[in-house]
């Protein structure tokens, strides 16, 4: 089957943009758009605006390919529930980025597992649980090449 080649037929760059617009990392900007003083998020004592948490979360997406981490890349999160963990899915889907949620019930053979079978390139944890993820790390095969302790937000 072929594609037909009129240009009537072809979507407009303006329909491109706008259905480009719809992923999950644009979410948050798309809101701060309408309602930027419309409260967003609440975690750890802290309380987010839409367009607040907008900025956080371009500023997580940059930090992730300032790191590296590239579209298509898989990114494994070792955290309790907490504003921090949402930020930084927005962040990872934003760049193209795969979030790979790793439970924080597991123990270390089984973070070593989803490690080694995600394809994970990176590694963020949060501070309460380096022990477990130390202990993951080393009984994985190695493939993670970045590793980041996320701070606990309280």
């Amino acid at each position: 089957m072929t594609a037909p080649s009129s240009p009537a037929s072809a979507p407009s760059s303006d329909l491109v943009r706008r259905v480009r617009r719809q992923a999950l990392g644009d979410l948050p900007h798309r809101t701060a758009s309408r309602v930027p003083d419309k409260l967003a998020l609440v975690g750890g004592g802290r309380r987010f605006t839409y367009a607040e948490l907008a900025a956080v979360v371009d500023a997580g997406a940059a930090a992730l390919a300032d790191a590296g981490l590239a579209k298509g890349d898989r990114l494994a999160l070792l955290s309790h529930n907490c504003w921090e963990f949402v930020a930084l899915s927005f962040a990872a889907a934003r760049i193209g980025v795969v979030l790979v949620p790793v439970n924080f019930m597991l123990s270390a053979p089984e973070i070593a597992f989803i490690l080694d079978h995600s394809g994970a390139a990176a590694f963020v944890v949060e501070d309460a649980l380096v022990p477990v993820a130390a202990d993951a790390l080393a009984a994985s095969a190695g493939s993670v090449r970045l590793r980041a302790v996320l701070p606990s937000s309280g």
